[in-house]
């Protein structure tokens, strides 16, 4: 066994594996790229993650460089969840709820627990969150917010619990300025990133205060880190860094109290502008949640066999979804009738239903899964996911696509979360040949680019990782790339931390590690030995 995996199962409480299949396995994520760890480690407690990068901080001292990732259910669809070091599966041990303070309506929990598990714990307090109530997929709470730091996701983090990059451990929250200084005359590492995070903000504060929040691509949530009374959170920072700034260990969530029945309305138009009117009215009608599908996405659902009776009498149909959860039912019904006016009024083929989950609608959730099957040939790769594009420029953005759509030879099937200007492109190209891998950075560049023409970014709902770094980096200026450097170089001296994401990249390096074969990966779990 490798003298480094031997000397960590000396001192770790969890395993440290190199089997050759448990490295096969973690060497994928739910993006294209395959790197292979040299290691895998299942930790069981904090203080095994401390242990572990205090160890690797210590080699890169000597010149050995050991890259960390720390990993949820590998669901990342832009490469942050695999390296060529060590790989920190987070999921396997560290996926304990711990308490639910029912006055307070927080949940202290480790990282690895699922949003499934999230979610039917807290239905039991007749709680939720909003980034975690209507997501289908069932990732880890610290691989979401690792991956974004949205508002949604935001407003829900009250506390986390950061092992750093020396393996220092740190609690954010808060601190007055008071607190923050007292916290600055102190030695060691943590007064240290204090002090730096104090100074950078200070020193660029017009830089700072022209990021836009929606852009996920770097470190731009530093807006957010410190307030005009001079109190500072590092928290926002570490939403979305997808683990280049340190390792979460523990956190707390704040719930807020939905209700039990959900409502549902489905629109199908034959004509795409009339489907873009309705979102209009929507904005004032404020759903909980709105998902759009234009006809390519459906069609190649139906593709599979499913049929959607919502829809089948349209012709080309283009379809949007709206889901209502206020607690007051009166005000929810008020909703649905009101939104299935909208929908009559711009010709659309309305149903509705009190449940969500009734039998007649359940089929709209597996349309994003059906439609993205591959083929002998072609594979629907995750590498153009949640781009942010105002809704006001939609039409912009949806003809520059089909212009693109055109141009690149590809189709290029659209669907997103329009309310919250969310767009996915999932284009099925071939990854078994130079051509068709080449292609695939051709199309994010020219994406991206795109993108920005619209008025918005790549990364409006993830970081980049290292799939959409080369392009999203090309849109952002010197002065915030350096920026960026900064706060890297801050927390992760060694660079030892996620080492590769989040970086610039060439897309030699980036091609050579394309798969030829893709399919979407499933959770992770501790091999049967």
């Amino acid at each position: 066994m490798n003298k480094l995996a031997q000397y960590l199962n000396q001192h770790l409480v969890g395993e440290v594996l190199v089997d050759p299949r448990v490295l096969e396995r973690f060497s994928t994520d739910n993006s294209p790229l395959t790197i292979t760890p040299e290691m895998v480690v299942y930790p069981r407690t904090t203080n095994d993650i401390r242990k572990l990068l205090r160890f690797v901080s210590q080699l890169a001292e000597k010149g050995h460089q050991l890259p960390v990732t720390a990993r949820g259910y590998g669901t990342n669809g832009t490469g942050a969840a695999i390296g060529s070091g060590v790989i920190v599966s987070l999921s396997s041990h560290m996926n304990t709820i711990f308490e639910y303070d029912t006055k307070q309506r927080l949940v202290r929990l480790q990282p690895g627990t699922s949003t499934r598990s999230l979610k039917n714990a807290l239905r039991l307090q007749g709680t939720s969150m909003s980034f975690i109530e209507f997501d289908e997929t069932d990732s880890t709470i610290g691989g979401l917010i690792s991956n974004s730091s949205t508002v949604y996701s935001r407003n829900s983090v009250d506390q986390l619990e950061v092992v750093l990059a020396n393996g220092d451990n740190i609690q954010t929250k808060r601190l007055s300025k008071r607190e923050l200084n007292k916290i600055k005359g102190k030695q060691g590492f943590e007064a240290d990133v204090y002090r730096g995070i104090d100074g950078i903000i200070d020193e660029n504060k017009e830089l700072i205060n022209q990021l836009d929040d929606k852009n996920m691509s770097g470190y731009a949530s530093i807006a957010d880190v410190k307030r005009k009374d001079g109190s500072l959170d590092l928290t926002p920072l570490f939403l979305g860094s997808q683990g280049t700034l340190g390792i979460v260990s523990e956190m707390i969530l704040k719930s807020e109290y939905v209700s039990e029945s959900k409502s549902i309305v489905v629109g199908a138009f034959s004509d795409p502008a009339n489907a873009r009117d309705a979102l209009d009215d929507l904005t004032k009608i404020k759903p909980a949640f709105v998902q759009y599908f234009d006809t390519a996405t459906l069609e190649a659902a139906r593709n599979s066999g499913k049929t959607f009776g919502f829809s089948e009498e349209v012709n080309n149909p283009t379809v949007v979804v709206a889901l209502f959860d206020d607690i007051s039912a009166r005000s929810q019904a008020k909703k649905v009738k009101k939104t299935c006016k909208a929908f009559k009024k711009y010709e659309g083929n309305v149903s509705s239903s009190d449940d969500m989950y009734d039998s007649e609608f359940a089929s709209v959730f597996s349309i994003v899964s059906l439609s993205e099957q591959t083929d002998d040939q072609h594979t629907a790769i995750p590498m153009m996911d949640h781009a942010y594009v105002p809704l006001d420029r939609f039409e912009d953005f949806s003809a520059s696509l089909f212009e693109l759509s055109k141009k690149m030879k590809v189709e290029l099937p659209l669907h997103g979360q329009p309310l919250d200007g969310l767009w996915t492109v999932r284009p099925k190209v071939n990854l078994k040949t130079i051509g068709g891998k080449q292609a695939v950075f051709k199309l994010i560049e020219e994406f991206a680019q795109l993108v920005q023409r619209s008025g918005g970014y790549l990364t409006g709902g993830h970081g980049e990782g290292r799939l959409q770094t080369y392009s999203s980096y090309k849109t952002i200026d010197d002065e915030v790339q350096q920026l960026y450097r900064q706060i890297k170089d801050l927390f992760d001296p060694a660079g030892i931390l996620n080492s590769e994401v989040k970086q610039k990249v060439e897309v030699k390096d980036l091609v050579k590690n394309l798969r030829s074969t893709f399919t979407s990966q499933s959770a992770d779990a501790l091999p049967r030995r």
